[in-house]
């Protein structure tokens, strides 16, 4: 799995929208002083992918940002010569979303729409 572009907002510390295009990188660093958001980053990926975020186990809602209802992760990744984008959101007052596509012909096409799936 490859990442190729990192959209998220109200997640942990990143309460504004934020966007980190990865794509064309063959190397990637995270760096930046303690308490800047790096292992954010990171969890966020997982949350994006599994719906879930290691280090807080099942209190997924505790990554909502401070004051905020709802959080999302949009992750577009590469597997092989396939691409895909999971968009997924958690809040406090409705039930977890997700939508995961995969993009055929220039096109996204939706695969699957329910969290337990």
């Amino acid at each position: 799995m490859r990442p190729l572009r990192l959209e998220l907002d109200g997640f942990t510390s990143y309460r504004e929208h934020i966007e980190i295009d990865f794509d064309g990188l063959d190397l990637l660093v995270i760096s930046g002083p303690t308490g800047s958001g790096k292992s954010s980053l990171v969890d966020a990926i997982a949350y994006a992918l599994y719906g879930r975020v290691p280090r807080v186990g099942s209190e997924i809602k505790d990554c909502i940002a401070q004051g905020l209802d709802r959080m999302w992760v949009a992750l577009e990744f590469a597997v092989g010569d396939q691409q895909y984008r999971v968009f997924r959101s958690t809040s406090h007052r409705r039930q977890a979303s997700v939508q995961l596509e995969q993009r055929r012909d220039g096109e996204w096409t939706a695969l699957e729409g329910r969290v337990q799936a």
